[in-house]
């Protein structure tokens, strides 16, 4: 996951130990907007100079996928 401050400062308020020992993102109908939050924060990376030039591609593509995953959560809940 493409990394940064804000984004690891959002990552260590926002995640708990799940299976194995690796983080978790705990969602629920309440906290659905968490995945648009580190959607706008991993977007913001390019915004600004950054040093892993992969991140042209992969930053975009993460927002992308947390923010579609976001809106079909959001549908099936509200079913």
């Amino acid at each position: 996951m493409p990394r940064n401050a804000a984004v690891t400062a959002w990552w260590d308020e926002n995640t708990t130990a799940g299976k194995y020992d690796q983080k978790v993102i705990p969602i629920t109908p309440d906290t659905i907007g968490k995945l648009g939050e580190l959607a706008t924060l991993i977007a913001a990376i390019t915004k600004k100079r950054y040093d892993v030039k992969a991140y042209k591609y992969v930053c975009p593509e993460v927002a992308e996928v947390l923010r579609t995953t976001e809106q079909r959560l959001k549908k099936v809940w509200a079913a």
